[in-house]
């Protein structure tokens, strides 16, 4: 019920040309597909049934957990461009390169992400009973920074945007 509630708001936002919005529905509902398809497989046990599709969904999770916060920081970003007129009064060019930017974020790290997750795995997948298919990261000081310090940067720089958008907010308005 996730991945169909989130696919159908893609077209609607795809033709507002929100592409922040975008990859936040898609990773988001990458996650809902792959839970849910291993939730139904692994029920109660622990039999690798499907091994190929424990390898897609395990370098899916690791991808899609990169990509919902990623697509958080380019909405909020996206905001944060219109708050301060910034995205207003950009030429053709300027949105090009801002839509580049969104895409290099969106797609570019999460895709970072899955050769990275091959230096901290112990395994190519773990089969967690009721959950199914997940990454199996070995938890050492090189998983740190490779794998454990990016959820705390995104949410510092979406935050840094967040409250820059709020304050340019107020800011136009006591100026009004």
């Amino acid at each position: 019920m996730g991945f169909v509630s989130m696919v159908i708001l893609l077209p609607m936002y795809i033709r507002a040309k929100n592409h922040s919005v975008c990859m936040y529905i898609i990773w988001t509902s990458v996650l809902c597909l792959v839970y849910s398809i291993n939730s139904i497989i692994w029920d109660n046990n622990v039999v690798n049934w499907a091994p190929v599709w424990c390898d897609i969904s395990s370098r899916s999770i690791t991808a899609a957990w990169c990509g919902t916060q990623t697509g958080m920081i380019c909405i909020v970003r996206r905001l944060y461009r219109i708050m301060t007129l910034k995205a207003a009064e950009q030429s053709n060019r300027q949105a090009r390169f801002d839509l580049i930017i969104d895409l290099s974020i969106g797609i570019g790290l999460p895709m970072l992400m899955l050769p990275l997750q091959y230096i901290v795995d112990s395994n190519r997948f773990a089969i967690i009973e009721d959950i199914g298919c997940f990454p199996a990261t070995v938890f050492t000081p090189a998983s740190i920074p490779i794998y454990g310090m990016w959820g705390s940067i995104f949410g510092l720089v979406s935050a840094l945007y967040g409250g820059s958008t709020d304050h340019s907010c107020c800011y136009q308005i006591e100026n009004s």
